[in-house]
């Protein structure tokens, strides 16, 4: 590294990278619980395991294929032209980039440690104090410490490099005895009926009627139709270029952050609705980000049946009969147990599924008989491949 000091560009790159790396995640993991998944500690857990895997991809100069990629290349980018090219280059135009790419990866892999332990740190304290609430007081301290142990094994399975010590040192005596004081607090009070005077005052039918919008005559399976077509065109050129399966489910899960980043492209597309309803604007878009979620959560199925109805295919031209009954339960059981754990996730895959197999049985039928016409495919019912 010439004369340039090493400990001083480690401590630049940690003070770019490490608040970097703790605000993106914290998103991260809020926006998951925001979009309505099973939110817990493995989940968590998840989510940093996703984004470690993508900081190999740090050193490729190729272009980044999903958001954790996307966002690392930024930050990479805005280090170099920020701080490493005048602080750095300038001075030794020969500096070892491939040493300054291990500091920075090393930056990065310490800093997701971090927001690991914190998170494993807010999870333990709330079930603590939510566990030893119905213990008797004076058995609250050692129930604690039988929770956190336990927990802290159960955490070290699911995590090879598990960080125990951070943990332990986030739950000491004092802030044992901090949680128990919490625990013995009372909880906040419930939000009491209103009284039985102001109900008949104020009919229950006339707040029903209020707590509504008075020009809510959308139909959401027309908006749910409109909205699905739109975010299948915008990803379908990188989902026909993914090569596996997990790269188009990566695909798919761009497009919630990509209408959170650029929250122009809703109203845009609701602009440009021809058969758009006669209401409000503002009430549209809020009705589109209520089921934006939901949309998202039926293209994954959607993908998933397809992947799956294609590996059922491969190995029927591969196998008799007899033993393609045997390998299509094995496929499906396999896609059941890794992918659909979820259970809006598990019926969207199965009615897609479905889905695709009548569309394919459909292409190998003979010509209907002159008993009657055949009955067209209603447009909402059209594969998601067949639209792409």
């Amino acid at each position: 590294m010439a004369d340039i000091s090493d400990e001083a560009l480690q401590e630049e790159i940690a003070v770019f990278f490490t608040p970097r790396v703790h605000a993106y995640l914290e998103k991260c993991i809020k926006r998951a619980q925001f979009v309505g998944k099973l939110f817990s500690p493995s989940h968590a857990l998840n989510i940093l395991r996703a984004f470690e895997a993508e900081i190999v991809h740090l050193p490729s100069s190729e272009i980044p294929q999903n958001d954790y990629q996307g966002t690392l290349d930024l930050w990479k980018k805005t280090f170099t032209r920020n701080i490493l090219v005048p602080k750095y280059l300038l001075q030794d135009p020969h500096i070892d980039i491939e040493h300054v790419i291990q500091l920075m990866q090393k930056v990065l892999y310490t800093a997701c440690q971090e927001v690991k332990t914190e998170t494993y740190v807010l999870s333990l304290k709330k079930t603590i104090v939510n566990s030893v609430r119905n213990v008797p007081v004076l058995e609250r301290l050692k129930r604690a410490r039988q929770i956190l142990h336990s927990s802290i094994k159960v955490l070290g399975k699911m995590e090879k490099a598990f960080p125990t010590e951070p943990v332990l040192i986030a739950f000491s005596p004092a802030k044992l005895e901090a949680l128990i004081r919490e625990s013995t607090a009372p909880l906040p009070p419930t939000q009491e009926p209103l009284p039985s005077e102001p109900v008949e005052i104020y009919p229950i039918k006339k707040k029903v009627r209020l707590s509504q919008p008075l020009n809510d005559f959308l139909d959401r399976d027309n908006l749910k139709a409109f909205l699905h077509n739109h975010l299948i065109l915008h990803i379908q050129e990188p989902i026909l270029k993914a090569s596996s399966l997990l790269a188009k489910l990566q695909v798919v899960s761009t497009l919630l952050p990509l209408l959170e980043t650029k929250k122009e492209l809703l109203p845009l597309w609701i602009e440009g609705w021809q058969n758009k309803p006669a209401v409000k604007r503002a009430f549209l878009i809020e009705e589109s980000l209520k089921i934006l979620p939901s949309i998202v959560n039926q293209i994954r199925g959607e993908v998933l049946a397809h992947c799956c109805i294609e590996e059922m295919y491969a190995a029927r031209s591969q196998s008799t009969p007899q033993a393609y009954t045997k390998i299509r339960t094995a496929i499906l059981e396999r896609y059941l147990r890794f992918y659909l754990q979820e259970n809006d996730l598990r019926e969207c895959f199965l009615k897609a599924l479905h889905e695709e197999e009548r569309t394919e049985r459909e292409r190998f039928l003979p010509p209907m008989s002159e008993s009657g016409p055949a009955v067209s495919k209603s447009p909402s019912k059209t594969s998601i491949w067949q639209k792409v």
